[in-house]
């Protein structure tokens, strides 16, 4: 699994909390859950994370395909 640094860990955890937020079913991008907030584009690394804790069942997501860019359903 990848190795966030400290920004990278308290974002992804913000990340984490966007998502609780929403209501089950819905259909999510990770691009989305960055916020409109510029300073902080979408990290690459933090999709990775996001994508392989999915992947080992750890987050309650389902991958829309075969690439974490196209989406997930939140379980």
């Amino acid at each position: 699994m990848i190795a966030l640094n400290a920004i990278e860990q308290k974002t992804y955890r913000d990340l984490l909390s966007a998502i609780a937020k929403r209501p089950q079913g819905s259909k999510v991008q990770v691009c989305d859950l960055f916020g409109i907030d510029l300073s902080q584009p979408t990290n690459p690394r933090i999709a990775r994370r996001l994508y392989e804790e999915v992947a080992a069942g750890m987050v309650r997501l389902q991958p829309l395909g075969q690439r974490s860019g196209e989406g997930y359903l939140i379980l």
